[in-house]
């Protein structure tokens, strides 16, 4: 019998103790170890990253082939590793998640059964400890997510996320990768998202696989706090207008527009929230939460309204096909 062959691809950014667990769950696949290997990129650490890499090496298991990408951006680490693959599936998932052992089986399942272009599956959180009941509900700005039980074809704009994502290498290239996301704490563009709206505009398969388990760890310290989830929120908000730009490059006075209306919304949330401050119940973190949304709107159309050099950026199709 035939498989076909994986490329695993984890970026990483000084988060080296995260890495032994990471790497862990992908030596510990049921997939054919013949069939699949582990690329780890390095988005230029200034940690322990390489000697942790060369450490694992030399303990028993599947050897990490390690590249180090010195532009700064998840979407460089990403293409870095998928120009060295040896495999023609990628999939790809982060420093911070564990894999189910059957991750990779399930995976390749929508390939050969549905001739998938592109596919991904469930992504639970696992915390570090019991999270503030508040929390719970935005799992989802933590990647979480769950679109069901049966395998299945996802029709637009449905998409799968960054920890639990993979594609055909040659299809990664000819869509033009990834769209740039995030550099550090902040977003830019639309990353995974972007990439999933080029493919269904292509015309191309994204399926759901359910059986395909990816835990993402979190750490109630730094995760479940107000400040880490209105960051997120906020990046959602970037991703929003980037979209929007993209799909109907609207004018710079509608831009403009644009950003007072997110403004008065960003207002109305801040006073809500603060109605609600005293007693701290859920939906003074929902006014918290779309408050940072709107705002992050707001500056970002802004941007695209005076930033031409930004405009250009935007509306770039290929990010992977270039020096």
């Amino acid at each position: 019998m035939s498989y076909k062959s994986f490329s695993i691809i984890v970026p990483v950014y000084n988060r080296c103790g995260m890495l032994p667990g990471c790497i862990a769950s992908l030596r510990s696949q049921t997939y054919p170890q013949e069939a699949y290997e582990i690329i780890v990129v390095d988005n230029n650490s200034t940690d322990d990253t390489p000697q942790v890499i060369q450490r694992l090496n030399q303990q028993p298991g599947k050897q990490i082939r390690y590249v180090l990408e010195k532009k700064s951006g998840l979407m460089e680490a990403r293409h870095a590793g998928a120009r060295i693959a040896r495999g023609d599936i990628l999939a790809y998932t982060d420093d911070d998640a564990i894999a189910d052992p059957g991750w990779i089986a399930a995976l390749s399942k929508a390939y050969d059964e549905m001739d998938a272009d592109c596919a991904g599956g469930k992504i639970l959180i696992r915390w570090d400890r019991p999270p503030p009941k508040w929390v719970l509900k935005y799992e989802g700005a933590l990647a979480k997510i769950d679109l069901g039980s049966k395998m299945r074809l996802l029709e637009p704009p449905k998409e799968i996320y960054g920890p639990n994502f993979s594609i055909r290498k040659n299809r990664l290239f000819e869509i033009g990768g990834f769209n740039p996301d995030q550099i550090g704490q902040y977003l830019i563009g639309d990353g995974e998202t972007g990439l999933c709206h080029k493919v269904h505009a292509a015309g191309w398969r994204i399926v759901w696989v359910p059986d395909a388990l990816v835990w993402h760890l979190q750490y109630v310290a730094k995760n479940a706090t107000l400040r880490d989830l209105q960051r997120r929120y906020a990046n959602n908000g970037v991703c929003t207008v980037y979209a929007m730009f993209k799909s109907r490059q609207i004018g710079l006075d509608e831009l403009v527009t644009y950003a007072k209306e997110m403004r008065v919304r960003a207002m109305r949330r801040k006073i809500g929230a603060f109605l609600h401050l005293l007693f701290r119940k859920q939906a003074y973190y929902d006014h918290k939460m779309a408050e940072a949304y709107y705002q992050s709107q707001a500056e970002c159309a802004l941007k695209l309204a005076q930033n031409a050099d930004y405009r250009q950026l935007v509306m770039r199709e290929d990010w992977i096909n270039i020096e």
